[in-house]
């Protein structure tokens, strides 16, 4: 079921896959919650199967981890739940006609370990609001904090975010992100 098109190695194909697994749980995600979850999800990915659910840089700005792609496309929407997929014409708001998960990580042709680091991540800090993500990221010796400096997004190394969450794997979700 191809409804739209998907490279497998965009980040913004993820955060579509996150965008589904929380409606379909109930949940509506802000921008702020749906960058952070992505950035979870790349953390869990390297640290479970040592490849990355995406390519793009994932940058240490003022409210934590943000992927830049991922911003960009979902910043209209402010502090209000995201109503479309990443496409714009693909609506949220009706769960009846959206694909199962399954069905959408194999239209989206994302790898296993990416959607099930996705479901993981979704069902572990979906609860949270965005600021109460943000506050974990900001936690003293997160990869957030060690690279993070005012007025500039330094970028976040992906080796850092996977020793880190080498780390967190048996202690999530009591320390930083």
């Amino acid at each position: 079921m191809a409804w739209f098109r998907f490279r497998r190695d965009r980040a913004v194909d993820v955060a579509d896959h996150v965008l589904l697994l929380a409606r379909r749980g109930g949940t509506r995600l802000d921008p702020l919650q749906l960058n952070k979850l992505c950035y979870i999800t790349q953390g869990f990915c390297l640290a479970e199967s040592g490849n990355p659910a995406f390519k793009d840089v994932i940058e240490a700005w003022m409210y934590g981890p943000v992927v830049k792609s991922v911003y960009r496309r979902f910043r209209q929407y402010g502090r209000m739940s995201i109503t479309h997929f990443s496409d714009g014409k693909t609506a949220l708001n009706h769960v009846k006609y959206l694909p199962s998960p399954e069905e959408h990580a194999g239209s989206a042709r994302l790898p296993n370990h990416t959607a099930r680091a996705a479901g993981r991540v979704v069902s572990t800090y979906g609860k949270y609001s965005g600021i109460e993500l943000l506050k974990m990221a900001h936690y003293e010796d997160t990869p957030w904090h060690k690279v993070y400096s005012p007025c500039s997004n330094n970028t976040i190394p992906t080796k850092l975010i996977l020793e880190h969450y080498r780390d967190l794997a048996d202690t999530a979700p009591r320390v930083g992100l």
